[in-house]
């Protein structure tokens, strides 16, 4: 048997024994066992020529070390615990990354795929907490760009397929068990949905089952049982946040309705409505079939009703018009102010020729 200790190589003679490599043999030959000092995560104890800060060495009693360029890299403890960047591994599998840095230029865990991009990354991630007995925790903090977060966040990140780039941040759960997504700011909601694309909308429900007429796409669930309109479903705010537009409350026993904000504390510059009869008799009331065969409708037309109230016109998807605040129960209800309209014009008419007829009978 050849042995090789810095260098050198001894061959084993049976009976002597006479340099570090032949006792090495000896022991090999006899037992099986090869026994060597503790060392250190500077001086190994298992190590190669020309680089002996690196290599293995056992720290404590049913425990393994593995150093490189004198630093301890990793260590398999009493327990059979492994440990990355940690001498006190806390799990099976304790990966800690030591360097407190924005996402995605120190990752805890990296996995790749076959041509070398990035289908996931797990960073200053704990599996299997001893303290609270949970899955997954975050046990370390993370800086980013435009604010410090604490431990207990869990960052969802991802990293174009193409580019060699650091990951973006796209969801975060919170330490309060709120969500957001596409936002760090938006941590006061149990879920925020977050769109920074003037194309893209934050929430997007659809259906692809046949016959799913009657199924909802949307379910809003109340706990109290109020009928009242200050049983509130859904809110609409612009202005950033800022200035309410309206709401969708309960209206009555089974009924939902819109509600608009109208407190007088809201508003200034009030004045009277100016006259509308002619406005209405301008309207057009129409019914038509969609060309994508949506059916039969009710309305009116957008372009035409810009002509008397352009403030109800708006500009939807591909510049297409769209009317606010006329349903078609307003285009029944316009329809039937202006037959009422002719009929009393058709009176007075009447009304007028006969007082005539009796102003002249009586001149006579």
């Amino acid at each position: 048997m050849t042995v090789v200790i810095d260098g050198t190589s001894g061959i084993n003679t049976p009976g002597v024994v006479n340099t570090a490599a032949e006792t090495i043999a000896t022991t090999l030959a006899v037992t099986g066992v090869t026994t060597f000092a503790a060392g250190t995560a500077a001086l190994p104890a298992i190590t190669t020529t020309g680089d002996t800060n690196t290599g293995i060495f056992f720290p404590a009693a049913d425990t393994i070390g593995f150093s490189e360029g004198g630093a301890e890299a990793m260590r398999i403890d009493s327990s059979g615990n492994v440990g990355i960047g940690t001498s006190s591994p806390a799990a099976r599998l304790d990966i800690t990354e030591a360097v407190t840095s924005t996402i995605g230029n120190s990752l805890g865990l990296n996995i790749q795929n076959n041509d070398s991009r990035n289908v996931g990354e797990l960073f200053q991630i704990g599996m299997g907490n001893t303290s609270g007995n949970k899955p997954m925790t975050v046990i370390g903090t993370v800086v980013n760009t435009s604010s410090f977060f604490g431990n207990g966040d869990i960052f969802f990140a991802t990293r174009s397929v193409t580019t060699d780039t650091a990951p973006t941040e796209r969801a975060r759960i919170f330490s309060t068990g709120n969500i957001s997504v596409g936002s760090t700011s938006d941590q006061g909601y149990k879920m925020a949905l977050v769109s920074t694309s003037t194309g893209t909308p934050s929430l997007y429900l659809r259906s692809t089952a046949a016959g799913d007429a009657g199924t909802a796409q949307l379910r809003i669930i109340k706990f109290t049982n109020t009928n009242t309109t200050s049983q509130i479903f859904v809110q609409f705010v612009i202005d950033a946040n800022g200035t309410n537009s309206g709401q969708i409350n309960a209206n009555g026993a089974s009924q939902a309705a819109f509600g608009s904000f109208s407190d007088v504390r809201l508003k200034e510059n009030i004045v009277d409505l100016p006259l509308q009869l002619s406005n209405i008799m301008a309207l057009r009331p129409v019914e038509f079939d969609y060309k994508d065969g949506c059916g039969h409708q009710i309305g009116f037309i957008a372009q035409e009703m810009e002509q008397v109230y352009p403030d109800a016109i708006g500009v939807g998807e591909n510049e297409m018009l769209t009317i606010t605040g006329w349903s078609k129960t307003e285009a029944r209800l316009v329809k039937a102010i202006q037959e009422q309209q002719t009929l009393i014009t058709q009176q007075a008419a009447a009304i007028t020729a006969l007082t005539t007829r009796i102003t002249a009978l009586e001149a006579a």
